[in-house]
């Protein structure tokens, strides 16, 4: 029956599903081919998009010509699965240190920190040695630290990856209206629908997080907001540092 459906439990039974997945009921294959089924459509989309539209929804970005389906496929299916157990990794890293103390604080703390990270990587000092050595350290210790996060996390680590995987699903909602809007040539159509699946898509992991972690859903909010904006930052960094080519990265800020 539909309501059984793994995308439909994900969508209309969230708590339940996560339930599942937090117990160990549900394996990887679901969440795996709705994240796979996901990065296709994206990459179906990026590469039919009128390069003109695309153009004015991404305020200007030009994509190399003549990459297609494959390149965008190949790229955002490791490049997505590689950010998803770097953010998990920070969310299990950040709600311990959320949970307890004044949730203001913890969590400017928090953004202070990822933004301090990020501009580091915009200082004028290119070309010095030891601002180079630097660029290319700070990624290196960030990667390190979020491995660290995840091996203490433990299993309830790999769970929260398998949700965050099966949430694709909204990820496939979000490419079917960019689609639609595209289609009837409206920007603001197109723009406001990715707004809103991301808002939902914010919602619905801040639904899951409490089924792995012993949290709120304010705290868990406000751990997820951190975490996405220090993981955008780290992915910044590995292009600055030169750990990804400028068209991967602008291909997975897209994507």
């Amino acid at each position: 029956m539909l309501k059984n459906f793994f995308p439909a439990r994900i969508l209309f039974r969230p708590s339940e599903t996560f339930g599942a997945i937090a117990a160990g009921e549900i394996g990887w294959a679901w969440p795996l081919a709705v994240y796979c089924a996901s990065a296709a459509a994206s990459a179906l989309l990026l590469c039919a998009l009128p390069p003109e539209f695309l153009a004015e929804v991404t305020a200007g970005v030009k994509l190399t010509p003549g990459r297609g389906f494959w390149f965008y496929f190949t790229t955002g299916l490791p490049g997505g699965l590689g950010f998803t157990l770097f953010f998990c990794a920070l969310l299990a890293a950040f709600l311990p240190f959320i949970n307890t103390g004044r949730l203001p604080a913890r969590l400017a703390c928090l953004v202070l920190g990822a933004a301090a990270y990020g501009f580091f990587f915009l200082l004028p000092f290119k070309g010095a040695p030891a601002y180079e050595a630097a660029t290319r350290l700070l990624p290196l210790l960030a990667a390190g630290f979020a491995v660290r996060a995840a091996v203490a996390a433990g299993r309830n680590y790999a769970r929260l990856v398998k949700a965050v995987l099966a949430l694709s699903v909204i990820t496939l909602a979000a490419d079917a209206a960019g689609a639609a809007a595209a289609l009837a040539g409206s920007v603001p159509a197109y723009n406001a629908g990715q707004y809103f699946f991301a808002a939902l898509a914010l919602a619905y992991m801040a639904k899951s997080a409490p089924a792995f972690f012993e949290t709120s859903g304010a705290r868990a909010a406000a751990a997820l907001v951190a975490a996405m904006l220090a993981s955008a930052a780290f992915l910044f960094s590995l292009s600055s540092a030169g750990f990804l080519s400028p068209e991967i990265f602008q291909a997975l800020l897209l994507i």
